[in-house]
């Protein structure tokens, strides 16, 4: 076992990754755009940390690099091609998705 996975072991996590917020692609938020990348972090750049609770369901949080917004995120496959994406951030409400694949 790598030392990484062994140091998310001992947090209790299975994923950490720093990236852009793709969830824009999958109709949950807007995804933020910058007109002209200055090489600076962008609204869309985040810290994820996520657990898997059980086979079916995937629990995450994203923090923004740039901004101090973050999101919890929820993800449960239902069936094989249909999965359940529930989101909540820092303005009040839930966002609900489903996505269904043709796999």
């Amino acid at each position: 076992m790598p030392a990484s996975s062994k140091i998310l072991a001992g947090f209790g996590l299975d994923d950490v990754s720093m990236g852009r917020d793709v969830s824009g692609a999958l109709g949950t938020l807007p995804q933020s755009t910058v007109a002209g990348r200055t090489g600076e972090t962008s609204t869309a750049e985040v810290v994820t940390v996520g657990k898997r609770l059980t086979d079916d369901i995937y629990v995450s949080y994203q923090q923004g690099l740039a901004d101090a917004e973050g999101s919890l995120r929820v993800a449960w496959q239902l069936t094989r091609s249909l999965q359940l994406i529930l989101r909540a951030g820092y303005l009040p409400g839930v966002d609900g998705v489903y996505r269904f694949s043709l796999d």
